[in-house]
């Protein structure tokens, strides 16, 4: 430790510093939050954290996930899985339909995560995704 920081915020700091890319960490790490630093709730995580992140999105997958980011005044959510996952094989995909009435239905700007592919992400885009995130979709 250095400066008496705990390591993983000198490191975290250092990586947000050095690349000026905004960071999102577990909400089981939410001490490590600051200005470019927010956090991802899941959606059974006990309410919000005091203080609040100046970012905090949530992990949903549901409407009443949805209405919860909402009342803990979330910024936006992470919808998932949208289809089926080799990360999450035993999770109920959205489908599509589904996925474009949640984000009709959201105040809040949705990130679609869950088996999204270059074959697919233009379908997602249409759907009312205001954005993708990935683990494959950027590995291949």
């Amino acid at each position: 430790m250095h400066r008496g920081l705990p390591w993983e915020k000198e490191v975290i700091g250092q990586i947000e510093q050095e690349t000026g890319l905004l960071i999102l960490v577990s909400d089981q790490w939410k001490e490590l939050a600051g200005e470019r630093i927010g956090v991802n709730f899941r959606s059974n995580a006990i309410a919000a954290a005091l203080p609040k992140p100046s970012l905090s999105c949530q992990s949903c997958h549901s409407l009443a996930d949805l209405h919860q980011a909402v009342r803990h005044g979330r910024n936006f959510v992470f919808l998932s899985p949208v289809f089926p996952t080799r990360s999450h094989p035993d999770a109920h995909p959205l489908g599509l339909d589904t996925f474009s009435q949640l984000c009709q239905q959201s105040p809040l700007p949705i990130i679609a995560l869950g088996g999204i592919t270059w074959d697919n992400i233009h379908q997602v885009e249409a759907a009312g995704a205001a954005g993708i995130a990935g683990i494959r979709l950027f590995l291949t």
